[in-house]
């Protein structure tokens, strides 16, 4: 692959690339790197699984429920994995750019380098119209990880007062200011919608976005925001165009990890850094959790594994130990349920939680879901998300979200280290701090944290 020197990187991301060295930047360029030109450059750039399907330490499911840490492995991994896990009010190391803020803004950088190099082209070949549909899918997407982080929740009430992130619509962008959570979604959903239109139905390799993988993300945020109607027609458009759910009676569940790279079930590949959170050797499985999987279902045996001290996670999409944090069809069927149940219509909503329930259990232990009230049918589709996605970088959206729901309102206890930590609904702590660097560079606003 060829070798490129951007013309400009912000503060931001030169940080954030020299986030593992004290060492200063080289002072020779070395002269066979160019500048990305031609379409087949730029598809380079989208290209770089390295950085565009990978490095993020997962602060989000670190600081989510349904593992623990015994304490013993406490007192070893470092402190900013210790203080996620622990919702400490000060998280960062003071020096480096954490991962999750310098590599979502590095792959925008990237996605809009490639928006303003198409631009430059002039071309409207299917090819360029493929690039910039990636590109707008992995600015949206990657504005919406740190809005996860490092914004509140989406409320309409006060879309146009609380505080969303820096967004980054042009390479050479400075961060200057946070936009609201209001102008954050609004740039989101926009970036989708194009992206939907661009993107073609499927593409070479999953690292690439395909529009159905578009049109579920599109889903997975307006649900957050309410939009129920049109989250339903988005993941209904998903669904039409993806393959099928995998039948987990067909995995192999000796495996050291039952799933391939390449199931038929990922849309677009993502994945979470290894790291002592999802470590089988570190990481184990919260035994509530455990306990609401019933007699036949087989994502009990295929997602976990008892060991001497407790049960381990090794059931990720990725096929590895790194945690697959990308877009699968399962997600699809419980979003259009979700959206059906919201919406009042029970009998579709069950028919796709039990299309899904069907395809993980023993096929002669499967009985279907049955109910006709609509909160009952949502309550029973609320509880699958805890069993469906286990490590997918799914579950500390759902509790922000949900927690705004007193019927779902969840409080997360720890013990750790002889004492109890809990993160209740609506705590400051949900939204993590932005790095010190960064507010010493930009003179942006810090979230408030207890």
């Amino acid at each position: 692959m060829m070798r490129f020197v951007l013309p400009f990187i912000p503060a931001l991301i030169i940080y954030g690339l020299t986030a593992c060295s004290k060492n200063p930047l080289p002072a020779k360029r070395d002269r066979t790197l160019v500048v990305p030109h031609s379409e087949q450059e730029l598809l380079e750039l989208l290209d770089d699984t390295a950085i565009m399907n990978g490095q993020l330490i997962g602060a989000a499911e670190i600081s989510a429920d349904g593992y623990y840490l015994p304490d013993p492995v406490l007192d070893t991994i470092s402190p900013v994995i210790r203080n996620l896990y622990q919702w400490q009010k000060d998280v960062w190391d003071p020096v480096y750019m954490p991962a999750d803020w310098a590599v979502p803004y590095r792959r925008i950088f990237y996605a809009n380098r490639v928006l303003e190099g198409v631009s430059d082209t002039d071309s409207n070949s299917p090819r360029s119209k493929n690039l910039e549909g990636m590109a707008f899918f992995h600015r949206a997407y990657n504005h919406f990880l740190l809005a996860q982080l490092f914004a509140g929740s989406y409320q309409k009430a006060t879309t146009d007062t609380d505080l969303g992130i820096p967004l980054k619509r042009a390479a050479h962008d400075s961060i200057v200011t946070r936009g609201t959570i209001g102008q954050t979604y609004a740039c989101i959903t926009a970036d989708l919608r194009k992206a939907c239109r661009l993107l073609p139905p499927t593409q070479a390799t999953s690292n690439r976005p395909c529009r159905a993988a578009a049109s579920g993300l599109l889903a997975r945020v307006l649900v957050q925001m309410g939009a129920y109607n049109e989250a339903l027609y988005c993941v209904h458009t998903a669904i039409m165009e993806s393959g099928e759910l995998m039948r987990f009676k067909d995995q192999d569940s000796v495996a050291i990890h039952p799933f391939g790279l390449n199931n038929s079930e990922i849309l677009f590949y993502d994945a979470f850094s290894e790291g002592p959170a999802f470590d089988p050797a570190t990481s184990r499985v919260d035994t509530d959790l455990l306990r609401s999987y019933e007699p036949g279902d087989l994502r009990r045996a295929i997602y976990f594994k008892p060991v001497a001290q407790g049960t381990i996670f090794r059931g990720s999409y990725s096929g590895t130990d790194a945690p697959f944090c990308g877009i699968a069809l399962d997600e699809l069927y419980l979003l259009r349920a979700e959206c059906n149940a919201r919406l009042g219509n029970s009998a579709t909503a069950l028919k796709d939680l039990n299309t899904l329930r069907r395809s993980r259990w023993e096929p002669e232990m499967f009985e279907p879901l049955q109910a006709t009230d609509p909160q009952a049918v949502l309550d029973l589709v609320i509880a699958e998300r805890r069993k469906e996605y286990y490590f997918r970088g799914l579950r500390w959206s759902d509790l922000r979200r949900l927690n705004l729901e007193p019927r779902y309102a969840h409080t997360i206890n720890r013990a750790t280290s002889g004492k109890q930590v809990t993160l209740i609904p609506g705590d400051l702590n949900y939204i993590l701090p932005i790095p010190q660097q960064e507010i010493i560079l930009s003179g942006i606003q810090q979230n408030t944290r207890r």
